[in-house]
């Protein structure tokens, strides 16, 4: 069975979250944060590091799922890579 959504998936920084999509930009999963204390406290978010890690190993259990292993890391831009399917 086809996995449901498509790789490559991308990691997109917005003012107060990480938004994961896939190759249809079809939105997967929104990690929050907040960087002052106090709010974060208030609002119970995770820091900005610690959305980011959140969303990466979510985006390495969809690449798992699909099948397919990713080659290093998630780059800067939010770019995953991955071997061609053979």
């Amino acid at each position: 069975m086809p996995h449901p959504f498509l790789p490559p998936f991308k990691l997109v920084e917005h003012g107060e979250s990480y938004e994961v999509q896939d190759a249809a930009e079809r939105h997967l999963a929104y990690f929050y944060f907040e960087d002052e204390e106090t709010r974060r406290s208030i609002m119970n978010r995770m820091t900005k590091d610690e959305a980011k890690a959140a969303a990466g190993i979510f985006m390495r259990g969809l690449i798992r799922e699909a099948g397919r292993r990713p080659v290093g890391k998630i780059g800067e831009g939010g770019e995953a890579t991955f071997p061609d399917p053979k």
